[in-house]
């Protein structure tokens, strides 16, 4: 694996176990991983105007990084339950993404969320109605 990915320190032995290195090598879930904590932290507290820009970095990080379930193409046992884990932060992350873009009036970047959780899981009914919800905000005119 060293020879492979052309470091010496790129794979690590710690305890026993086999782990690669963060300091050199890239791995997509790892990333999500820290987006996903990303999101969590910056939707716990009320949406800022300050804080629009790192959110829209963490969007398109998220929504670029999630192309589609965890090894959807092998069923090995060991895959499984990663994969719905992963997953189901996927979608927790775009719909509190998306309800952050909504707090702020900004339903346009919220239905762009929900439209690509829709896309990689047809079957999220929520993101459905959150979409149609969104899509209906962006129609309404204020009252005077």
């Amino acid at each position: 694996m060293r020879k492979l990915l052309g470091r010496d320190d790129a794979v690590q032995l710690r305890e026993g176990q086999v782990s690669l290195n963060p300091a050199w090598v890239w791995v997509d879930r790892w990333a999500l991983e820290q987006c996903f904590q990303a999101v969590d932290t910056a939707t716990a507290s009320p949406p800022r105007t300050r804080v629009l820009h790192s959110m829209d970095t963490v969007s398109h990080l998220v929504r670029s990084l999630y192309r589609g379930r965890f090894l959807e193409k092998t069923d090995l046992p060991c895959a499984l339950r990663p994969r719905e884990i992963l997953h189901r932060k996927y979608l927790r992350a775009i719909e509190r993404l998306g309800e952050y873009y909504e707090r702020m009036g900004l339903y346009e970047k919220a239905a762009s969320c929900y439209e690509q959780a829709v896309e990689v899981d047809p079957a999220a009914d929520r993101m459905y109605k959150k979409l149609l919800s969104c899509t209906n905000a962006e129609t309404r005119t204020p009252m005077p």
